[in-house]
């Protein structure tokens, strides 16, 4: 109770007072409270967007939760889309939460722009059909005055040379529930001041393994929702940019690290946004994106038409938690792709290996995971 009230007062000082939004603001009798809780041995670099979809704003929630309890030791957050307003909403999460992790974040003053104009454009889109209005611009107007950062926020790629340079050998989980342009700059990149490596041999010696919330498994062709993405599941589409996906993909399957892919019929199957409103209200960064989202909202209600799936807050999950073999089983094999991000599987390529697999869901788990992902989420273990 008493890390609840703490988080409520920590909100309410944000609406009144912009950007005075300090760590202090989570008491230290609530984050005592949280040390019982297994340290998972995981050191994370997450690569994620904000928006279009309201998962992203409660996976960060689920993400910071993690991290102050001790779970997750996560050395880096880093925007996944052409969004100039996502160091100032990723920013304004380590406040809230207490927290202080490094932000790595598209600005268009950065030189190693990964996406280019008709991507930037494509993702500007796609924001608008799906929302009445931009979740990032409305969060920092209801809750940090100005655009400004605490800490510095440096370009998506040059966050993840920094980050993994500084890390011990063969120690970083990566979490990507995004789309890969970042990952696909990364493995391209030359030596430079913080690595004599270039990007294969950097994330080759500092990467212990992968993670990735995309796809649809065993086919995304198969699923009539990604029609108008030429067969590709959202985080492969790579915003209609061609090779993007598949390049990544090859070159990172090159580095032999485990890889664990979680589709998109995994979160389509837990749906949630009504119990984390009913936990944490409405007035909250991670809750408000689902009012704004066309497809769970009415424009004249607060009340959600219906819930959402729980595409990324489920990949977190199962990163996070050992007790996952209760509600999943894995498939080995090998991703195919194809130039417009569309994927196939092939489970005879590596089978023998184990380094690929995907993720699927165990039958009649679904009301028992998803009361345990909205804990996380809400905080409410």
């Amino acid at each position: 109770m008493l890390k609840q009230l703490s988080l409520l007062l920590c909100f309410a000082w944000i609406a009144g007072c912009g950007d005075k939004v300090t760590p202090k603001n989570i008491s230290a009798a609530a984050l005592a409270a949280d040390k019982h809780w297994p340290d998972t041995g995981i050191t994370l670099i997450y690569d994620g967007d904000l928006g279009p979809d309201p998962c992203d704003y409660t996976t960060l929630s689920m993400l910071h939760e993690y991290h102050r309890r001790g779970m997750i030791n996560v050395i880096g957050i880093i925007g996944a889309a052409p969004e100039p307003l996502s160091g100032p909403v990723f920013d304004l999460y380590n406040r809230i939460y207490g927290n202080r992790i490094p932000i790595g974040a598209y600005d268009s003053s950065h030189d190693d722009d990964p996406y280019g104009l008709a991507a930037r454009l494509m993702y500007q889109i796609s924001v608008k059909v799906a929302n009445r209005a931009n979740p990032n611009r409305e969060i920092l107007r209801r809750y940090k005055s100005g655009s400004e950062t605490k800490e510095p926020v440096g370009s998506p790629v040059s966050s993840y040379r920094r980050l993994l340079a500084n890390a011990a050998d063969s120690s970083v989980t990566l979490f990507l529930s995004g789309q890969l342009f970042n990952l696909h700059a990364l493995l391209q990149t030359r030596p430079d001041q913080f690595s004599p490596l270039t990007g294969m041999e950097l994330a080759g010696a500092k990467l212990r393994d992968i993670y990735i919330m995309g796809g649809h498994f065993p086919a995304s062709g198969s699923n009539p929702v990604f029609d108008g993405t030429s067969g590709a599941e959202y985080n492969f589409w790579a915003l209609g940019r061609s090779n993007i996906t598949r390049e990544a993909l090859r070159r990172l399957n090159q580095l032999g690290k485990p890889v664990t892919y979680i589709g998109y019929e995994v979160g389509a199957q837990l749906q949630t946004g009504n119990a984390i409103i009913a936990a944490l209200g409405t007035d909250h960064p991670s809750t408000h994106p689902y009012t704004l989202y066309r497809a769970t909202s009415d424009r004249n209600s607060a009340v959600l038409t219906q819930d959402n799936p729980a595409f990324d807050e489920v990949a977190l999950f199962y990163l996070a938690e050992k007790e996952r073999e209760q509600f999943f089983t894995a498939v080995a094999g090998e991703i195919a792709i194809n130039p417009a991000g569309a994927n196939s599987w092939n489970t005879e390529s590596s089978a023998q290996t184990g380094r690929q697999r995907y993720v699927k869901l165990l039958a009649g788990v679904e009301p028992e995971l998803i009361k345990l992902i909205n804990s996380r989420i809400t905080g409410h273990y």
